[in-house]
């Protein structure tokens, strides 16, 4: 089944984009035409993650009393009023290509010559999520090689975001991308075993759980590590883009954890501390750069707290002091954190040298000078790591 086809460009190529449903699965065709006059070089076009929306209209709608709803079981709930899923995946999802040789490398595209490239991914929702598909988007990436023969075409990378939804049709968001640092970031040998500790009965009965189960170490099926803080500081006199502040910056407590376990700002970014329904209501910040905060928060409330210098806060609670999480404040728009997968992009990077370094819970700035060069626009750097955990 046919969703929409948009029309956009790579470059000066013109490309246009087919989404559609077979067997229920979402796919994607792309055609790429070179109608200029003379000659070009692509390097192809790379999905590398997607995220799926789908909605289970309800199944029963017959009108009930207040009183009858109140009976009702989640599930008999959910089959009045409808349910939400939703999905995604990342570096295992890169897209298959009709043509092998747009995934070896360079293709020269002569004037008026197509290219073509289709994919789907294999490990989608199963069905019937399948069928149930509202909104659908795919990141990937293009890139002209920097060693290109038409001077007044400069060579780029352009990242793009390739988007559905059943509302608002087909979309296109690509921004050229001067250059990229990328890796995994894989745990050699085994992770610490995570500590626990028993709740009281006031948290018991809150989150219905009975214990404590420290997220400081968290890997992947992989041995990827995730909430592992990348980033890029330029050597010399290299300007960079101004830092800018994160807008919309959360740290929440959830029942005994903070949400995200780690978060990372840059400097002049406003946090909001927020406890969502928590009895365990304490926040303790330990700053040495920034001002430090200890606030007892009530449930459903919320403090702000300005993360003016770089360093890393780390953050727990007086009365429960098993709790704990970090607060990384960067000077450096070039960072990233890593996924549950172990993985980080680091984009819009500008030419020149950089001294890379990787900030973990449970290992501190395990990585502090690693030197990393983009040597022009459109270079991707990969640059995988490989941490022991501390004995």
């Amino acid at each position: 089944m046919e969703l929409e086809t948009v029309q956009w460009k790579i470059g000066d190529l013109d490309a246009e984009t087919l989404f559609y449903l077979e067997g229920g699965v979402p796919q994607h065709a792309t055609t790429v035409t070179n109608n200029n006059a003379t000659d070009r070089w692509w390097t192809g076009l790379k999905i590398y993650g997607y995220s799926t929306f789908g909605w289970f209209p309800p199944v029963n709608t017959d009108p009930i009393s207040d009183e009858e709803w109140e009976e009702l079981t989640d599930e008999e709930r959910s089959l009045r009023t409808g349910s939400g899923w939703i999905g995604g995946g990342g570096q295992a999802c890169r897209s298959s290509s009709t043509l092998p040789e747009i995934s070896r490398g360079t293709v020269q595209m002569r004037p008026g010559e197509t290219r073509s490239y289709q994919g789907s991914h294999p490990n989608y929702p199963v069905s019937p999520k399948r069928e149930t598909v509202t909104r659908w988007s795919l990141r990937g990436h293009s890139t002209l090689p920097s060693e290109q023969p038409f001077e007044e075409w400069p060579p780029f990378q352009i990242n793009l975001k390739l988007k559905w939804d059943k509302e608002d049709g087909c979309s296109v968001n690509a921004e050229l991308d001067p250059g990229s640092v990328f890796g995994d970031i894989t745990l050699e040998g085994e992770a610490p075993e995570p500590y626990r500790v028993a709740l009281d009965d006031q948290l018991k009965e809150a989150t219905g759980e009975s214990e404590f189960v420290s997220k400081r170490w968290l890997v992947g099926p992989e041995g990827g590590l995730a909430n592992c803080v990348v980033s890029l500081h330029p050597f010399g006199e290299l300007e960079l883009p101004p830092v800018e502040p994160v807008e919309g910056a959360y740290f929440d407590k959830v029942g005994p954890y903070y949400h995200p376990q780690v978060l990372a700002v840059t400097s002049g970014t406003e946090v909001t501390l927020r406890n969502q329904e928590s009895p365990c209501r304490g926040f303790h910040g330990r700053a040495r750069k920034n001002r430090s905060f200890n606030r007892l928060i009530a449930a459903g409330e919320e403090h702000t707290w300005l993360a003016e210098r770089a360093e890393v806060v780390q953050v727990g609670c007086d009365v429960r002091p098993y709790t704990h999480g970090a607060i990384v404040v960067l000077n450096t728009p070039y960072y990233d954190k890593t996924d549950e997968d172990g993985s980080y992009f680091i984009h819009d990077v500008l030419p020149g040298t950089y001294r890379l370094r990787a900030f973990h819970e449970g290992l501190g700035h395990w990585v502090k000078d690693q030197v990393v060069t983009i040597k022009d626009w459109g270079d991707a750097v990969r640059v995988d790591l490989r941490p022991t955990a501390n004995p």
